[in-house]
């Protein structure tokens, strides 16, 4: 078993006029990497009338000494502050932490959805606070997490952003996360992997 800290994480979202104009943006108004925790680190909100709000969670993790598919794999997160949203893990492509991230995950493209990304985990619901969330990874995030020097998610709200839904006005699906740079060391976000086993000859 291994179990590896995000090397950078953290948030970047914004907000406009129209749920495409924000959905399907190239870039975010705000960011905040590697810091302490965040008590809205994913979110999708319909506000003030035609005001769209959503805001991505990214992480990366050093895979660089898993050179083997490993049998299991699972996120292990501390929830803080929120609670109010489902999510899902997806495969991000980012190559700097900044404004720019927001749209750095596989599959971005105007008008995307949930057939062009690459799912890393199934709808993961019922959002904990103020202990672990464990988000177990698919088959997909197994290989990668072999095959790549650098495993590198995003988390996204699923009814909203992965199906390309906008939310209804004045409803708030948001949820918080400790980070990285947490002080208690024990909620810093983790990858945990269980080797693949070996059968008997």
């Amino acid at each position: 078993m291994a179990t590896i800290t995000a090397g950078n994480d953290g948030y970047t979202g914004g907000g406009t006029t129209s749920w495409s104009g924000i959905h399907d943006a190239d870039s975010a108004k705000g960011n905040v990497w590697n810091g302490t925790h965040a008590d809205i680190a994913v979110q999708t909100r319909h506000v003030s009338g035609t005001t769209y709000i959503v805001q991505r969670t990214f992480m990366d993790f050093d895979t660089s000494g898993i050179s083997e598919a490993p049998s299991s794999a699972y996120l292990s997160i501390w929830g803080k502050a929120n609670d109010n949203a489902d999510v899902i893990v997806i495969k991000g492509t980012q190559t700097a932490y900044n404004a720019s991230t927001y749209n750095e995950f596989e599959g971005w493209q105007s008008g995307w959805d949930n057939t062009h990304v690459t799912a890393y985990s199934d709808k993961y619901e019922n959002w904990s606070l103020l202990s672990v969330n464990q988000i177990d990874l698919n088959s997909t995030a197994l290989s990668d997490i072999a095959s790549l020097d650098t495993f590198k998610i995003a988390i996204i709200t699923h009814d909203y952003e992965y199906l390309n839904t906008a939310p209804t006005l004045s409803n708030n699906y948001l949820i918080g996360m400790y980070y990285n740079a947490a002080v208690d060391s024990s909620k810093h976000p983790k990858l945990v992997t269980t080797d693949a086993g070996y059968s008997n000859n």
